[in-house]
């Protein structure tokens, strides 16, 4: 169990600059459930809105890859739906920050943890 401050995804991104995240790192990658104001995924009209990509990260916590795989629930709980894993080794709530320099986004934050 992660615990999270008010309700599992009560809080999306506002800020342009910002993304919140929970990520599930699994036997199959790494899954995000993210909100955030950069228009990038076909899977919600608005990115503010919940969804989910797969991602990959470098040495220094910034994405080096990310795709549109999986799909987002949320309501009491944050789920990830419509991917391949079998097993989840992690569990971590996380802001992230795109750098507006050269547009990378990294982990600023991770909020809590669970194995």
């Amino acid at each position: 169990m992660v615990s999270v401050e008010g309700k599992s995804g009560g809080s999306t991104s506002q800020n342009g600059s910002l993304i919140y995240a929970s990520a599930f790192v699994t036997d199959n990658g790494t899954y995000a459930v993210t909100s955030h104001g950069v228009e990038d995924s076909v899977e919600v009209e608005n990115d503010t809105q919940w969804h989910t990509h797969g991602v990959t990260l470098d040495e220094n916590n910034c994405v080096s890859k990310i795709n549109d795989n999986g799909d987002a629930e949320v309501n009491d709980l944050v789920k990830v739906t419509n991917i391949t894993a079998s097993k989840v080794d992690k569990v971590m709530t996380a802001e992230l920050i795109i750098n507006n320099t050269d547009a990378s986004v990294c982990v600023k934050k991770i909020f809590d943890s669970a194995k």
